[in-house]
C-alpha cells in the first residue's frame, strides 16, 4: 500500500533528499519506496502498513529538528541577484562539500535568506560559507566619489566597461547609487580582487583631474621666464594639459591621476635643478642704487640667466646680488626657511593647517581615531564626516593604533591630497620613552609620505595639546626626525612646513631649525643656504686690517705671508681637499660625535681600525691616518682639550 505524509516544507524535503534520509529509511524499514513529492509538499511511503507507520513516526520526529536549525539574514538585492544564479549555487555547493561535507538548503523571502541543515551549528557554518562565496561591496571604500569620478559614470566609456566586467566575471552585478556617491557591486569572491583592480585602473586612466603646482613659485617663475619650453615638453610626454597661471608662479594641469603624478615627478626634477640661494647686502649705498633703478635686477637676471628677487626684512631695506630664486619671498606667513643639503626646504609657517594645499597634512590623532577635539575636530568639521567614517572603518577592520603609528586617509573637502593621522605619545614625565616615540611617529609620517609619493607635507606640533607633551621637547623631536633622515640620506618630501598659529611654538621651531641646520650663521642674518658648489661665491666687499697683516674679502682671510683662510659651505665628508681634520676623544672611538660618525661611515671600517691601533691619544695631540674611502688623502685626528672656562694664560700643548 501507499501512504502520504502531508504538510512537509520544501526545505525539509531538500535536506532529507540531500542527506539520503529517504534511502536510509527505505532500507531500515524494508519499504518498497520512500520519496519526496514537491508538488504535494509531502513524503510518500510504499510498503507494508506496519513498516510504513514506523517510518512515518521517524520522519515526524526529524521534521521539528530541521525547522529548529534555521538561521536567517537580511540581504541586499544585489547579493540575492548573484546568489540565485546557477553559477553561484554550484560554487556554494562545492564549498559546502569541501567543508566537512556539509548539507544545507535555503529559501529567500522578502530579501530574507534562511538556511537549514541537519542541526543549528551546521546551518550557521553553511551561512558563513555562503557569505564567503558571494561578495558584496561599495566602491570606493571609505569615501564618496568626487566630482570628476561622478562625471565619468555618465559616460559611454563607463557603460562599456561595466558591460565588459559583468560578462567577464559572471555572475557580477554593478549599480550606480542614485546619489552618485559610489558603486554597489556583488559577485563571487574569487573575482573580487580582479574586479576592484580593473575598476580602480579604469578610473585612474579615464578620470580627468585638475592639479595646481604652486609650492615653489619662484622656481616655476624662473622656468617660465628662462626655459618655458619645458612645460610643453612635459605636457606632451605625460599627456596632460598645462596652463601657466597669470602671475607665472604656478601651473595648473589637467590629466589622469597617473599622468598628473608622472608630470609632477618630472617637474620636481626640473625644479631641483634650479639653484636658489640668499645673499644679504648690508651696504646702504648699493641697496639705494638697486632701489633707485627698478630695472637693474631684471637686467642683471637676464644677463646671467637667473631670477633676482629683492627682499625687505626688519624695516631695513636690503637687496640681493645676482643669485637665482628664493622659495619664501612670496609667503608672508612663512617666518623662516632653510634648504637642506638634500634639496628639501624646511619652513616655519603661521597658518591654519586645514586650509593648506600641501600633498599631505598631519593630524594629531588618538589611537581610536575619534576626532572629537582640537585639530582633529577642526579637520573633520572642515573636511566632512567622510573622514571620520573612513577612520572608523579602518579601526573596525584593523584595531586601534598604537602610539607612534600613522594611518592615511583621504582629505574629504580639504585642499590637501592626503591626511596622515599620527598618534603621538601622551606625556608621562619621560617614564614611557615619550621623546623617541614622538620622533618615531614623525618618522612614520615620512615613511607614509614616501609610500604615497608625497612632495609636500605640513606638520603641527603634535602631542602638545591634551596629550600635554612639553612644547620645546616636541619641537626638538620633530626637527630631530628630519635631521635623522637627512643625515641617513633617507627620503624627505621636497617641502616640509612646520605649522601652527601660536607664536611660542613657531619661535621654537625656528630656533631649533637654526640650531640644527644653520649652526654657522648668526641668528640675526637670513640663512645662507648650501649651493651646488662647495665654495661660497665671492663678492666685491673687502676689509683690510690697520696693520696690513691681513685682508678679508667676504669668505677669505688672506694673510700677508700669502696663506689664505677660506670659508667653505658644504659637506666635509665629501670634501676633496688633501687633508681633513677630525675631533676625537682619548680612545679615538669614532662612534660618538657627529663628524666622527659621518667620517667613519663614509670611510669604511678601516678608518676605525687604524684609529684603534693608534689609541690612546693625549689631549692636545694629533695623529694621522689614511682617508681610505674618503675623497681626501689623509685625516688628522685631534684630541682637543675640554673647555675649563676662561684662563688667565693660554693653554700650551
Amino acid at each position: 500500500m501507499t501512504e502520504v505524509l502531508p504538510n512537509v516544507f520544501d526545505y525539509q524535503l531538500n535536506i532529507m533528499k540531500q542527506t539520503d534520509f529517504f534511502t536510509t529509511l527505505q532500507q531500515k524499514h524494508k519499504l518498497k519506496a520512500v520519496s519526496g513529492d514537491v508538488q504535494q509538499h509531502a513524503v510518500v511511503f510504499t510498503g507494508v502498513p506496519a513498516n510504513i507507520e514506523a517510518a512515518q513516526r521517524e520522519t515526524l520526529n526529524l521534521l521539528p529538528h530541521l525547522a529548529e536549525s534555521k538561521v536567517s539574514e537580511q540581504k541586499k538585492l544585489l547579493f540575492l541577484k548573484v546568489f540565485k544564479t546557477a553559477i553561484a549555487e554550484k560554487s556554494i555547493r562545492q564549498e559546502l562539500l569541501a567543508a566537512e561535507k556539509l548539507q544545507a538548503t535555503w529559501t529567500v523571502e522578502n530579501q530574507t535568506l534562511s538556511v537549514y541543515s541537519v542541526d543549528k551549528s551546521s546551518a550557521v557554518k553553511a551561512l558563513k560559507i555562503i557569505n564567503e562565496v558571494v561578495w558584496e561591496a561599495h566602491y570606493p571604500q571609505g569615501r564618496e566619489l568626487d566630482d570628476p569620478e561622478k562625471k565619468i559614470l555618465i559616460s559611454g566609456k563607463w557603460n562599456d566597461k561595466k558591460a565588459e566586467l559583468c560578462k567577464k566575471f559572471e555572475p557580477l552585478e554593478i549599480v550606480n547609487f542614485n546619489d552618485k556617491t559610489g558603486l554597489g557591486m556583488a559577485g563571487l569572491v574569487h573575482n573580487k580582487g580582479h574586479v576592484l583592480e580593473e575598476i580602480s585602473f579604469f578610473f585612474s586612466k579615464n578620470v580627468m583631474r585638475k592639479v595646481v603646482f604652486d609650492n615653489f613659485p619662484e622656481k616655476i617663475y624662473f622656468l617660465v621666464k628662462h626655459n618655458k619650453e619645458v612645460f610643453n615638453e612635459l605636457a606632451g610626454k605625460h599627456n596632460v594639459k598645462v596652463t601657466i597661471r597669470a602671475d607665472g608662479k604656478s601651473v595648473a594641469i589637467e590629466g589622469t591621476r597617473d599622468d598628473n603624478a608622472n608630470f609632477g615627478c618630472s617637474l620636481d626634477k626640473h625644479l631641483k635643478g634650479v639653484f636658489h640661494d640668499f645673499h644679504i647686502i648690508d651696504n646702504r649705498a648699493r641697496v639705494q642704487h638697486i632701489n633707485d633703478d627698478p630695472e637693474f635686477l631684471e637686467t642683471v637676471g637676464w644677463r646671467n640667466n637667473c631670477l633676482v628677487v629683492k627682499h625687505e626684512e626688519g624695516g631695513v631695506e636690503k637687496a640681493v646680488e645676482p643669485e637665482p630664486l628664493s622659495v619664501t619671498s612670496h609667503q608672508t606667513n612663512c617666518l623662516y626657511s632653510v634648504t637642506l643639503p638634500s634639496g628639501t626646504v624646511c619652513e616655519v609657517k603661521r597658518a591654519d593647517i586645514t586650509s593648506l594645499s600641501h600633498d599631505a597634512i598631519v593630524n594629531a590623532a588618538n589611537g581610536d581615531l575619534k576626532h572629537g577635539g582640537g585639530l582633529a575636530l577642526a579637520i573633520v568639521q572642515k573636511g566632512g564626516s567622510g573622514i571620520q567614517q573612513e577612520c572608523d572603518h579602518y579601526v573596525q577592520k584593523n584595531g586601534k593604533l598604537m602610539e607612534g603609528e600613522v594611518m592615511t586617509s583621504s582629505p574629504g573637502n580639504l585642499s590637501c591630497k592626503k591626511i596622515f593621522h599620527a598618534v603621538g605619545p601622551r606625556w608621562a614625565n619621560g617614564r614611557n620613552h615619550e621623546e623617541p616615540t614622538l620622533l618615531n611617529c614623525i618618522d612614520n609620517c615620512f615613511l607614509e609620505a614616501e609610500k604615497e609619493k608625497i612632495h609636500s607635507i605640513a606638520i603641527p606640533p603634535i602631542s602638545t595639546g591634551i596629550f600635554k607633551f612639553p612644547m620645546n621637547m616636541a619641537v626638538k623631536a620633530i626637527v630631530g626626525a628630519i635631521e635623522q633622515r637627512e643625515k641617513n640620506n633617507e627620503y624627505l618630501p621636497q617641502l616640509i612646513s612646520l605649522v601652527d598659529n601660536k607664536s611660542d611654538s613657531l619661535q621654537l621651531f625656528e630656533t631649533e631649525l637654526r640650531r640644527v641646520f644653520d649652526k654657522a650663521f648668526s641668528q640675526e642674518a637670513a640663512p645662507v643656504k648650501p649651493s651646488n658648489s662647495a665654495k661660497a661665491g665671492p663678492t666685491k666687499s673687502s676689509f683690510s686690517s690697520a696693520t696690513g697683516k691681513y685682508t678679508i674679502t667676504d669668505n677669505t682671510i688672506k694673510l700677508a705671508s700669502g696663506i689664505s683662510i677660506e670659508l667653505v659651505y658644504g659637506d666635509l665628508v665629501t670634501s676633496q681637499e688633501d687633508t681633513l681634520v677630525n675631533s676625537v676623544g682619548n680612545d679615538m672611538n669614532l662612534s660618538s660625535g657627529k663628524l666622527a660618525v659621518a667620517l667613519s661611515n663614509k670611510a669604511g671600517p678601516q678608518l676605525q681600525a687604524a684609529c684603534k691601533s693608534l689609541a690612546p691619544i693625549k689631549a692636545g695631540d694629533v695623529k694621522e691616518t689614511d682617508g681610505f674611502k674618503l675623497a681626501c688623502k689623509k685625516v688628522l685626528h685631534c684630541n682637543c682639550p675640554q673647555w675649563q672656562g676662561p684662563q688667565t694664560a693660554p693653554m700650551s700643548y
